[in-house]
């Protein structure tokens, strides 16, 4: 219970700091936007995370005990914000040690890439073929 009052504190926080990036970057359209048109969101319009967010939730998950909660606040300060590749593999650098936590990192970032044509990069920080392969299917874009 402590580790979820955690992590919503440090979501709340880190909730201003992103606001303060917003500025920066093309703001997604409102979901009564889409809805008035009757067509779904695009999600080619989110937001690329900063530099500054991507340092900040960092911080913010080093914190954080457990793998499970380090997920769940990355998930929650990933929502509505594409990812770089060099973003993706700076936080797979940083918050995990082995292949798998790699890979739930990927699985989280997955659709939300906003640089495909570098996802080598990604492919290139795991160990070994078999999850390499696996990384490649989690960034693939889905139809």
């Amino acid at each position: 219970m402590k580790t979820f009052i955690l992590a919503a504190c440090c979501l709340i926080g880190m909730s201003t700091s992103l606001q303060a990036d917003r500025h920066d970057h093309v703001l997604p359209p409102s979901s009564t936007e889409h809805a008035a048109a009757g067509r779904p969101p695009r999600h080619d319009r989110m937001p690329t995370l900063s530099t500054h967010a991507t340092e900040r939730i960092i911080e913010l998950a080093r914190e954080v005990s457990f793998n499970d909660d380090r997920m769940r606040l990355l998930e929650a300060a990933l929502l509505e914000r594409h990812v770089t590749c060099a973003q993706c593999v700076r936080l797979m650098d940083k918050l995990a040690d082995f292949d798998d936590e790699r890979l739930d990192i990927v699985q989280l970032i997955g659709g939300r890439i906003a640089d495909p044509e570098n996802i080598s990069i990604i492919l290139d920080e795991f160990s070994f073929a078999s999850n390499r392969d696996k990384a490649r299917d989690m960034l693939r874009p889905r139809r």
